[in-house]
């Protein structure tokens, strides 16, 4: 899906499930891509294995019957400058953000 990058103000939104996010597994974590759904821009995040943020206890199940957890939470790191952007805020994006089911 190509780039659609809108110059919105940055605003800590959040998003419902966001289906349209491609995962590439990489040495030692899992990568999801895809476009913000906050501003369009192009974002990437890898989840690094054994981290707090890593995806590895998410495969484990608590119950035979109950259903396995593989989401993650993802935020905008398109890159782009966002206006009303706070000093303090650690990543250049739009401040939005949303859950990725890893399949």
């Amino acid at each position: 899906m190509p780039e659609e990058h809108q110059p919105v103000p940055f605003a800590e939104n959040e998003f419902g499930e966001q289906p349209e996010f491609a995962m590439l597994e990489v040495e030692g974590g899992l990568t999801v891509t895809g476009n913000c759904p906050g501003c369009g821009g192009r974002t990437s995040m890898t989840f690094r294995y054994g981290t707090p943020q890593g995806y590895k206890g998410l495969f484990r199940r608590t119950a035979a019957s109950s259903p396995m957890s593989r989401k993650v939470t993802v935020y905008c790191t398109c890159g782009h400058l966002h206006a009303d952007r706070p000093a303090e805020s650690p990543d250049n994006g739009c401040g939005a953000y949303w859950l990725v089911n890893l399949g």
